[in-house]
């Protein structure tokens, strides 16, 4: 019964977390930190990749672009930014929760936690996304930009999976 309380626990802090990734993304503050992760140039733009060595990936991988500082854009991004660090925590007490839910033992759910399932899930991040980006950027090509509405307060289109927002989106 304490395992699944405790499982149950986690899921809700990760629960917690969500929010305030959603938060941080609905409110504007990822759009204006992004970049957090990189260095820039005194005009503000992005450094090249190219620019710095990036010996600590031992080959491995090559950001986009130069790193602020080592694994700023990979396992150290939560240092980086608000959003980064409320997807650290949501991830981890989701894992926490898995991990928990196959041993007791203190030190393989410390491994699987910290360890294995983030680099699965890195792997497959950096597998995917790449393809994922250049899919959904060539459907964002064909709108016509000039009609697009960047703000980032809600509408009445808006759509959400819970039900008592799409409510309240719609009384908007």
């Amino acid at each position: 019964m304490i395992t699944l309380a405790f499982i149950l626990a986690t899921i809700l802090v990760a629960g917690y977390f969500k929010a305030q990734l959603d938060a941080i993304a609905d409110s504007g503050i990822k759009t204006d930190e992004w970049k957090n992760k990189y260095k820039l140039n005194e005009d503000g733009s992005l450094v090249p990749a190219d620019t710095q060595d990036h010996w600590w990936y031992f080959g491995l991988y090559k950001p986009r672009f130069a790193e602020k500082f080592p694994f700023s854009s990979t396992a150290l991004v939560f240092m980086t930014d608000k959003w980064h660090k409320a997807q650290f925590f949501m991830y981890r007490f989701l894992f926490l929760g898995i991990s928990f839910s196959l041993t007791s033992n203190f030190l393989f759910i410390s491994i699987l936690t910290f360890i294995v399932f983030p680099i699965a899930m890195g792997l497959s991040f950096e597998f995917f996304y790449g393809k994922k980006r250049e899919t959904y950027t060539k459907e964002v090509v064909s709108f016509n930009l000039d009609e697009i509405d960047y703000s980032e307060t809600p509408n009445s289109e808006q759509t959400t999976s819970i039900p008592e927002k799409q409510i309240e989106d719609l009384n908007q």
